[in-house]
């Protein structure tokens, strides 16, 4: 074995052991988080893919988000890909787009275009719920988040 092959295992054995272990100095610095789950519906129905966003009434404290799964239910977390939000007062926004539309995906390919690396508009997401529901201060929505979590948030959208 060379002095340098020697050199490497040392250098090994002296670095590796502390990695990864201990605490991860900022996790330990976040706030605790509890439980918060609930649903969302549109019309009496369950609203699927929708973004809900917690924004906090205390300017100093952390957001919390989610998307809601088929039956309109959602887990929210403040720091993913744990689960759980920070206990406080929220002021709640939903957005659902049809941004899962097939016309997203589609990129016009055709080389032999003169015009086909010209600049064209994007197609637009279209709100598939009231737009107030997408601002804070618009949409009515509040939540509280107890500090022993809670899975009985509600939250049901009308027109």
């Amino acid at each position: 074995m060379s002095v340098y092959q020697l050199s490497i295992c040392l250098i090994c054995l002296v670095i590796l052991p502390g990695c990864g272990r201990g605490t991860d100095f900022w996790k330990s610095r976040r706030p605790s988080t509890t439980v918060a789950k609930g649903i969302v519906t549109y019309r009496g129905n369950p609203l699927p893919k929708a973004m809900i966003l917690f924004q906090p009434t205390d300017t100093t404290a952390v957001a919390a988000s989610a998307t809601t799964n088929a039956a309109g239910e959602f887990e929210l977390r403040s720091f993913p890909p744990a689960d759980g939000a920070v206990p406080g007062s929220y002021q709640v926004m939903i957005f659902k787009t049809d941004y899962d539309d097939p016309k997203y995906d589609v990129m016009p390919v055709n080389n032999n275009d003169p015009d086909y690396m010209k600049e064209t508009a994007d197609p637009q997401p279209v709100s598939l719920i009231p737009v107030r529901y997408n601002d804070p201060k618009l949409s009515g929505l509040t939540a509280q988040i107890p500090t022993d979590g809670t899975t009985a948030l509600r939250f049901d959208l009308v027109d």
